[in-house]
């Protein structure tokens, strides 16, 4: 077979573009990092309850584990609006005004802001690349225990391995709530396995106020080369010896007979 002949030269760069294309497919793709039960509907009980005193939440632990007067840290099961942290009060718990139901829908967590009730609610987030920009998205809200009074401020503090955030404060009325909001947290790896961490604050001890949490989310946050999907030499070579046959076998049919 004679390689200068136009119809070699255009099967030639057919076939570097299909073995460009699959050398591409074939590379693997990095195992991307997950949040599992993000959005709590994984639990241990049918009802609102206390978690890790009256039940546990798939996936999710606090920290330092609870005592037993540590009973504020919530599972409020979808549509409650009593006994919001199940049988850890006598004759149940409610919100002054209860936000409704998030945007990502079902269950949500409700952790006492005030610092003598509260723990972090933790997972281990594993698969993440060393340098890499990640964000932490999620949904937040703000309601106050009936039976108290004054103004409070609610907000999340999120940590991914020894990197902080806050999230948006909220200030909230006294009986009042605080609508869900959509929250974006970014941080980066230092650590294939780091933890993550969401810590309640609020203003002031005793009121109490609470803060809400729903739809933990984890995504990527490109940045430098890693945005613009740029492919592997491999693949770049293949390409490039394809696009040179193409030329060469239009030159050769614009040749004088």
């Amino acid at each position: 077979m004679n390689p200068s002949t136009p119809r070699t030269l255009r099967l030639l760069a057919a076939l570097l573009c299909t073995a460009a294309a699959s050398h591409a497919l074939a590379t693997p793709v990095p195992q991307q990092p997950t949040i599992v039960n993000g959005s709590f509907e994984t639990v241990s009980l049918a009802d609102s309850f206390s978690i890790g005193r009256d039940g546990t939440l798939t996936s999710w632990s606090l920290s330092p584990s609870p005592e037993d007067n540590h009973i504020l840290n919530c599972l409020v099961y979808q549509n409650d609006s009593t006994s919001l942290c199940g049988n850890a009060f006598v004759g149940g718990m409610t919100f002054w005004v209860n936000p409704g139901a998030s945007p990502s829908g079902g269950n949500y967590v409700a952790i006492d802001g005030d610092a003598s009730y509260n723990r972090a609610l933790t997972q281990t987030i594993r698969g993440l690349t060393v340098g890499q920009q990640y964000s932490i998205g999620f949904y937040q809200a703000a309601a106050q225990q009936s039976g108290f009074s004054g103004a409070t401020t609610e907000q999340w503090q999120v940590t991914l391995g020894d990197e902080s955030h806050l999230s948006t404060l909220m200030n909230n009325e006294s009986h009042g709530s605080v609508g869900w909001m959509a929250q974006s947290l970014s941080f980066t790896a230092t650590s294939a396995s780091e933890l993550l961490q969401f810590a309640a604050k609020g203003t002031p001890n005793g009121v109490p106020p609470f803060v809400l949490l729903d739809g933990v989310t984890i995504g990527n946050t490109p940045s430098g080369a890693s945005a613009l999907n740029v492919p592997e030499p491999g693949s770049l070579a293949l390409a490039g010896l394809a696009l040179l046959a193409i030329p060469a076998a239009r030159r050769w049919q614009r040749r004088p007979r």
